[in-house]
């Protein structure tokens, strides 16, 4: 049961702090939407919510240990 409170003590202030940046993230992306309503296409829309995605995997992912030699494995292809 201590494992569990210490584990979420922990988780807590990430998820505070990714919430907020992404909640941030989010109203500008809703704002840039609004100004550029006619403008842009629905891939660009679409694009705009794809960095909001990004943005969290990218933070979950730099938390975990190994993430960028495992990410760097799967892009770059060894040379041999």
């Amino acid at each position: 049961m201590n494992e569990l409170l210490q584990f979420g003590e922990a988780l807590f202030p990430w998820v505070v702090q990714t919430s907020w940046q992404a909640g941030i993230l989010a109203l500008v992306i809703v704002l840039a939407q609004a100004v550029f309503r006619r403008r842009l296409s629905p891939a660009w829309r679409y694009g705009l919510w794809l960095l909001l995605v990004v943005r969290l995997l990218c933070q979950a992912l730099c938390k975990r240990p190994g993430a960028f030699t495992m990410l760097q494995h799967c892009l770059v292809p060894s040379i041999q």
